[in-house]
């Protein structure tokens, strides 16, 4: 039976694209109005839920702190968001699942950033070991763990996506598409932290898509699932590509610009190779894994 599902974080950079990665595979939703924690007025939404008695509902939990710097800035909030108040939605959500004959599901937003850092070359699989080295993804970790707690107690079906890199147009300042966009328009490219980084990245479109097919049928989907691309890209060759499309009726800009960019340390908490293995997405999807590629993402960022 195909279910109903509610999703939160409608705003982010994320949450922004899941109504229409949704409507794409036909699965009737709304967004929730309620903060993390307010679980009177989370009630109040569900109640109000065109669903007719016995067909699942599905919470796609995408709401929380997600900057790494805002995180490690007020560990105590970021604790209070990303597990306590993450915690009771979840319940509140389940408790009035249950008592209205719904079954309940429940899609967690993770991070590969939970996991350790891995050897050089190593895809990080959902069975690699976990390691927390941020404020973030340790909230990000025992938010799952609270989460898969709550789902043995409430009997209901959980999917852990460990998003690894996220891209896309309109994102917020505290990303670093953004701020890389603004490294290039304002000439600031010496000292840049972080260039010689290795990530997985993809765009934020895509990554919706792979979370809703995860909503589509949470009962029968792996309680963690990867969703990354498999492919590395080194933060400084997005910032090439960004400065190739600044400049690209000046190569004479172009090369100068390019003899401008100097590396700088990034955070202490940074791992220098961050790839997912994408196997088992891919064995459960029928979209393809990437299907806007990092060019068109940039390209669409600076317009």
């Amino acid at each position: 039976m195909t279910p109903f599902v509610v999703y939160n974080g409608a705003t982010g950079g994320l949450g922004r694209h899941l109504g229409p990665a949704l409507a794409e595979r036909g699965l009737p939703a709304t967004a929730l109005g309620s903060r993390l924690g307010e679980t009177d007025d989370l009630a109040d939404e569900l109640e109000r839920l065109p669903v007719e008695p016995g067909v699942p509902v599905t919470l796609l939990q995408s709401a929380g702190i997600v900057s790494v710097d805002a995180s490690e800035g007020n560990p105590e909030r970021a604790f209070d968001v990303n597990v306590t108040r993450t915690g009771e939605t979840a319940l509140a959500f389940t408790d009035w699942t249950l008592a209205n004959g719904h079954e309940p599901g429940i899609v967690f937003v993770s991070s590969g950033h939970v996991y350790a850092p891995p050897q050089t070359g190593q895809r990080l699989n959902e069975s690699s070991p976990v390691e927390p080295r941020s404020v973030y993804a340790a909230t990000k970790l025992e938010g799952e763990e609270r989460l898969r707690a709550l789902a043995a107690d409430q009997d209901a079906a959980l999917v852990i996506g460990r998003v690894f890199g996220l891209i896309g147009p309109g994102q917020a300042e505290h990303y670093l598409l953004p701020g890389l966009i603004r490294r290039v328009r304002s000439g600031d490219l010496s000292n840049v932290p972080g260039l010689n980084l290795v990530r997985d990245y993809l765009d934020a479109r895509d990554v919706a898509r792979h979370l809703a097919g995860l909503a589509s049928d949470a009962q029968a989907s792996p309680e963690m699932v990867n969703v990354c691309s498999g492919e590395e890209t080194r933060i400084g060759d997005l910032l090439d590509e960004l400065l190739a499309q600044e400049h690209r009726d000046d190569p004479a800009a172009l090369e100068e610009a390019r003899g401008q960019v100097s590396a700088a340390p990034g955070r202490p908490t940074d791992v220098t190779w961050s790839v997912g293995d994408p196997s088992l997405l891919a064995d459960i999807t029928d979209f393809p894994i990437r299907s806007i590629s990092i060019a068109e993402t940039l390209a669409e960022a600076v317009a």
